[in-house]
């Protein structure tokens, strides 16, 4: 009797031995067809960038690269706005943030926050999805606040690099770029970044900031660091941008970074 209990036991490991194998080779292949189709993805996102640059910035070639990989202009960047438009009659705006991958068209639709977090510029399904302006802001980035949207991608690309400006140097010598179809370029300089703020907190995501001076304090509370001086200064005719982007720590926690219009 006991040899074939010890019999069926073994049986039953190896049964579960075979079970387990076959599970964990399951997983693999889960995981390497979703790491697969993420480096598609990631692939599309980056082509996506490059095709838009190369349709529609007009001297989108013409960089030099000095001895440290830091891109230098030889001319004047510009955008070819009728193009564009022709391209997606929903963009409002361009952003471009120098010694960052962060260049891309920017998109409004009102009232709709959701139409383009998956849709690229060209109306296709992108992991990546496009730039965009919280759609309940009317004028946007001639108000008091200009809340602006982006996913933060493994690959670095849209506004995975808001990072960067968690070092309060590089904020300090990298501003940040806004053209418009009208031809005007506006220069915002970063005040604070928030390398951990919920998502549902309404008093950095306000797009109806009435009271400039609470808001200001708003932008002091959980810095990883801020320019106290330059947000002393703000006024009520001044404008902010906030850029948000998911830390990727949970759902709910975005880097958030403050800038102020300069020229």
């Amino acid at each position: 009797m006991s040899i074939k209990i010890k019999e069926n036991k073994s049986k039953l490991l190896k049964i579960l031995a075979f079970l387990l194998f076959i599970g964990i080779v399951g997983v693999a292949i889960m995981m390497i067809k979703i790491s697969f189709n993420d480096l598609k993805e990631y692939k599309e996102v980056k082509e996506t960038q490059d095709q838009i640059i190369e349709e529609v910035v007009e001297n989108s070639k013409n960089y030099e690269e000095d001895t440290k990989g830091v891109k230098k202009e030889k001319k004047p960047f510009s955008i070819d706005w009728n193009k564009l438009n022709r391209i997606n009659k929903d963009v409002i705006a361009w952003i471009r943030i120098p010694n960052t991958s962060i260049n891309y068209p920017i998109v409004q639709v009102q009232y709709n926050n959701s139409k383009y977090i998956h849709k690229n510029i060209y109306g296709k399904y992108s992991k990546g999805g496009t730039i965009f302006v919280d759609g309940n802001i009317v004028n946007p980035f001639n108000c008091a606040n200009t809340i602006i949207y982006g996913h933060n991608l493994a690959n670095n690309r849209m506004f995975s690099q808001l990072k960067k400006f968690s070092n309060s140097n590089f904020a300090k010598n990298n501003h940040i770029y806004i053209y418009f179809p009208s031809g005007e370029i506006k220069e915002y300089k970063v005040i604070s970044f928030h390398s951990s703020i919920k998502s549902d907190d309404r008093n950095i995501y306000n797009p109806y900031v009435d009271d400039i001076t609470e808001y200001k304090s708003q932008l002091l509370k959980s810095t990883k660091w801020e320019d106290g001086t330059l947000i002393e200064k703000i006024n009520t005719n001044d404008e902010i941008i906030t850029l948000s982007t998911c830390t990727n720590r949970d759902k709910n926690t975005r880097h958030v970074l403050h800038a102020v219009y300069v020229s």
